[in-house]
């Protein structure tokens, strides 16, 4: 490969980043999914707070803990039967990934708990080591392809 014919490769390369990025994080979509789960499981937000408001009812806690709860007593885990987990979905928006659950509570648990879509800071650096090795090989194949 002459100079100039890698010039042009790398050029598009760059011309097309944020499309590559968005690529390499909807391949790993699932991943993304499972991050944010397993965030709200122990009751934690995009932002790497405790969801609020906490229950209001005592009763409910102590019932939330009895079954399993991983999130601090008190502290909502947005868990009861599942469906609201089983429905997290990520896709592209644009340029934009939206990150949500197709259950019929979605909406209203996003605007009574805010924060629950989305990677904690904590999960971040995981999540973008996987994303990063995925626009690695994408870069690559753009470049030697």
């Amino acid at each position: 490969m002459i100079f100039e014919e890698l010039h042009t490769k790398v050029n598009a390369v760059i011309d097309s980043i944020d499309n590559i990025m968005i690529e390499a994080a909807i391949s790993n979509k699932e991943e993304i999914a499972d991050l944010n789960i397993s965030q709200l499981e122990k009751g934690i937000t995009s932002k790497g707070t405790m969801i609020e408001p906490e229950y209001a009812n005592e009763d409910y806690a102590r019932l939330k803990k009895a079954m399993g709860s991983r999130a601090p007593k008190g502290t909502p885990d947005l868990k009861f039967e599942g469906d609201f987990y089983s429905g997290f979905f990520v896709e592209r928006k644009g340029d934009q990934l939206l990150v949500d659950s197709s259950d019929e509570k979605s909406f209203a648990l996003e605007t009574k708990y805010e924060g629950i879509f989305g990677i904690a800071p904590e999960n971040s650096e995981n999540l973008t080591d996987i994303i990063i090795e995925d626009i690695k090989e994408r870069v690559l194949d753009e470049i030697t392809g």
